[in-house]
């Protein structure tokens, strides 16, 4: 009724008033320090992300960029929007490669510019030249362990030295709960080793319960391995209430609620709140 559509109203202006809020003190920090990159690319990703202002987004980019050139985040953010954004991969490429010649050890830059050859470029060689930089250059970084790991398996059907990364990430950060669900979906996938994959996946969740990414890796080996749909509803739940405003951890529920309990009611209702919450941040 009326009264709906007044209180959705006075919502989207607390939106947009929050939004302005951000923008202005975002820039008052740009202006306060017009060479500090972390500021401009904050600035920048808040342009393209939130305001969709793809032009000012560019310029604040190569602001950043400009301000340090030897800055390899830098240089990797304005890669990535001119790879996702722009689809400039020649120019994407050459931030990639002014990154990592920057800081040859930096971990993300690295493992940034290896996915870029490896999905975009068709370099596995090349990707896989700079997954192994990646792991010399820090032997415990579980991201660049779990990042080399995958590229093995997928592209070049190495599973064995996939396990080997995968177990170095977990002997390093034994509570790491990403690590531990790569190890426990590794497991499951490309061993079969059903029981083993249980107990990492619960160590994931254990290690962190109020992380809604491990409680749905969890709640889906239950779900379609397992077969225990109501431990799966119990853990899909749970990882609602650590993180109902993200709209991933929503449409999972949703399509466990439509899949196994079918319960469409249910799940119309949860897509529902995931379409919002996704139009307030396009907003």
């Amino acid at each position: 009724g009326g009264g709906d559509d007044d209180e959705e109203q006075q919502l989207d202006e607390e939106d947009q008033q929050l939004i302005e809020d951000k923008h202005k003190m975002l820039k008052r920090t740009v202006q306060a320090r017009p060479f500090d990159q972390d500021a401009l690319c904050e600035l920048a990703a808040f342009c393209w992300e939130t305001l969709g202002d793809i032009a000012e987004a560019d310029t604040l980019y190569k602001r950043a960029v400009d301000a340090n050139p030897f800055d390899p985040e830098a240089a990797c953010n304005y890669a990535h929007f001119l790879r996702t954004e722009r689809r400039d991969l020649e120019g994407a490429e050459a931030m990639y490669a002014r990154a990592t010649e920057s800081n040859p050890n930096d971990v993300d830059s690295l493992t940034a510019h290896a996915e870029f050859l490896t999905e975009e470029r068709r370099n596995v060689s090349g990707a896989d030249a700079l997954y192994r930089r990646a792991v010399e250059a820090c032997p415990t970084d579980a991201g660049a362990l779990c990042d080399y790991a995958r590229f093995l398996v997928e592209h070049k059907k190495d599973a064995d030295s996939a396990e080997k990364m995968l177990w170095r990430a977990v002997e390093a950060w034994p509570r790491d709960s990403s690590a531990l669900c790569a190890l426990a979906a590794f497991l499951r996938d490309e061993r079969r080793d059903m029981d083993k994959a249980e107990e990492y996946f619960r160590k994931g969740a254990e290690s962190a319960p109020h992380d809604a990414d491990a409680l749905c890796d969890l709640a889906h080996f239950m779900s379609d391995e397992r077969r225990d749909i109501d431990s799966a509803d119990l853990l899909l739940q749970a990882a609602v209430q650590s993180n109902p405003e993200d709209p991933d951890v929503l449409e999972a529920y949703a399509e466990f609620l439509k899949r196994q309990r079918r319960d469409r009611k249910g799940a119309d209702a949860l897509r529902l709140r995931a379409a919002r919450i996704k139009e307030l941040h396009d907003a």
